[in-house]
């Protein structure tokens, strides 16, 4: 099953390095915007003008998020997939992590994904669906971005907006916002 994965990885790099290479400056800065250290960021301002406002709540939900960035660098550790290959595949500098999970698309669906759902639920219209809609948009393209660079295969991509769904819904159930 592996082996059928990976060829279909393969395939789908394939057809992506045909797109056009005017794509290249908006794919470095989805990649750049998408880095973990950026989101990171982000959530630590977001903490401190929550902080402000007094919503202690937000502030507790967003220090839990930045603890549960450093879930992606676990899995790596744990699964140690190789990136794509650099010679054949990669438009950018390559990290020197794993590739499995991709962790700009974990992190994107966690921290983009919990803004999202923040928006949804406390925003009125229309920015409770356009702030929503904007921010999938964003994590879509910064998953595409990963891989149009040759930096991470399809599945990793999927894998880690998978896993950062279920450490967003996990943490929106635990801390019950």
């Amino acid at each position: 099953m592996l082996s059928k994965l990976h060829e279909l990885d393969i395939s789908i790099l394939t057809q992506v390095r045909k797109l056009p290479k005017g794509l290249r400056p908006v794919m470095i800065a989805s990649t750049i915007v998408g880095q973990p250290l950026v989101l990171f960021a982000l959530i630590a301002v977001f903490a401190g003008y929550m902080y402000i406002l007094r919503d202690y709540t937000l502030v507790k939900v967003s220090m839990a998020a930045s603890l549960l960035l450093l879930v992606s660098p676990m899995f790596k550790i744990v699964f140690q997939r190789a990136r794509p290959d650099e010679l054949l595949y990669a438009t950018y500098k390559q990290p020197s992590s794993y590739s499995f999970p991709s962790g700009h698309a974990y992190c994107t669906m966690l921290i983009l994904g919990l803004f999202a759902y923040l928006a949804f639920t406390r925003l009125d219209s229309p920015y409770q669906l356009l702030v929503p809609i904007v921010l999938a948009v964003l994590i879509f393209v910064i998953g595409f971005s990963r891989v149009y660079l040759g930096s991470h295969y399809a599945s990793d991509v999927f894998a880690g907006w998978l896993l950062g769904s279920v450490v967003l819904v996990l943490l929106i159930k635990i801390s019950g916002i």
